[in-house]
């Protein structure tokens, strides 16, 4: 039955031709490997998103939601957006509701694994069901034994009950940073301080809601220099217990670097001016745990980018 769903899946079951460069687990990247972490992105996408993504050479984490409404349109539709770029998909909780079978998201990337690993050097890359099935528990402790570098978990949706196997299977100096899908806006953690995990939250390219949550000081003081410089009227909304909403809402797309010393991660923007830029950064390192580049560090308004990139559906 796999095989002929697989089958149906290449021919273009649905309407749907499968995607050609599907990321799949034990492959082996170069030591520098650039990821794209995408959350929900509109139709048409923000203007200069997909040269901003591709600048880079980057391979693309679709990080569950990718889709607004799972039609078959909307299917066909994302994967003509990154069908020039390789696709780790992470199937959302929202597109499990409206897909209980899967079809629509096999038919697009048949071969797409609900678990899996990749790694880039000495660095280690899992994505995981949080549905949380009894395979995984058996697979997950040797996937995360004995790493080297950084330790990167994606998840497509928050699941303590798998996180809590992660924090059990990997050493704490080498569990670098946890990745967390359909989040209503984009935010950054270190609820344990700079020696624990990094937590994102991956939202919206365009939009969204920030909750302020402890532990984000540099987060929040980054994007409040952005805000404040293009919106000045706005101050009011950017008070540490204030909710962040509608355009003051932190859109964009994390882009992650892994090279031999470390890992990079950084939010993309497009700012009012158009250009996509650098809204805020944090690089970890096993000796040195996490050190985030606050707002003095960052341009108060967004660098050059790819505001003159057509768009695609």
């Amino acid at each position: 039955m796999v095989l002929i769903s697989w089958l149906l899946a290449c021919s273009g079951a649905g309407g749907l031709d499968a995607h050609p460069a599907v990321i799949a687990t034990a492959a082996r990247l170069p030591e520098r490997a650039g990821w794209a972490v995408v959350g929900e992105v509109s139709s048409p996408p923000p203007t200069g998103l997909l040269g901003d993504v591709a600048a880079g050479e980057r391979r693309v984490v679709l990080a569950g939601d990718a889709v607004q409404v799972a039609t078959t349109e909307a299917w066909a539709r994302l994967g003509t957006r990154w069908q020039a770029l390789p696709v780790l998909p992470l199937r959302g909780a929202s597109e499990r509701r409206v897909d209980p079978r899967s079809r629509r998201f096999d038919a697009l990337w048949p071969q797409a694994e609900p678990w899996g690993r990749v790694d880039a050097g000495t660095h280690r890359l899992l994505w995981l069901d949080p549905s949380d099935p009894v395979d995984q528990r058996f697979w997950l402790p040797g996937a995360l034994a004995r790493p080297e570098g950084g330790v990167v978990v994606f998840l497509p949706e928050a699941s303590e009950s798998v996180e809590q196997q992660v924090l059990e299977a990997v050493p704490p100096s080498a569990l670098a940073l946890i990745l967390t899908g359909g989040a209503d806006g984009n935010r950054a953690r270190l609820p344990q301080g700079r020696w624990g995990p990094m937590e994102l939250a991956v939202g919206p390219t365009q939009g969204g809601v920030l909750e302020p949550a402890r532990g984000a000081e540099g987060f929040h003081a980054a994007h409040r220099a952005v805000l404040e410089a293009e919106l000045p009227a706005s101050s009011w909304a950017l008070q540490p217990e204030a909710t962040l909403r509608d355009a003051l809402g932190p859109g964009g797309w994390w882009a992650l670097d892994m090279d031999p010393g470390g890992l990079t991660v950084a939010l993309r923007r497009r700012g009012n001016d158009g250009r996509w830029g650098t809204a805020y950064r944090a690089r970890w390192t096993r000796d040195g745990g996490w050190e985030e580049e606050g707002a003095a560090k960052l341009p108060a308004t967004s660098s050059p980018g790819s505001a003159s990139t057509p768009t695609a559906r």
